[in-house]
């Protein structure tokens, strides 16, 4: 029997039942598309920055073409 101190709050067994987590058991394959998948997003973005990146030089070098020198 679990001892309950005053000002604790008692367990449930609720609170042991992990819905959200499910263990699947996974084949090397599908771990190999997570991996390639996560690559590839990371690659989308370093895209997207140096994309950003590139926006950023064009406005400054238009900028400096027109006078409006920060």
């Amino acid at each position: 029997m679990l001892e309950i101190k005053k000002g604790e709050v008692p367990l449930k067994d609720s609170d042991f039942e992990a819905e959200s987590i499910q263990i699947i058991p996974a084949k090397k394959a599908d771990i190999d598309n997570l991996i390639r998948k996560a690559e590839g997003m990371r690659w989308l973005r370093r895209q997207g920055m140096a994309q950003m990146r590139a926006e950023r030089c064009a406005a400054r070098f238009e900028d400096a073409r027109l006078g409006n020198i920060a």
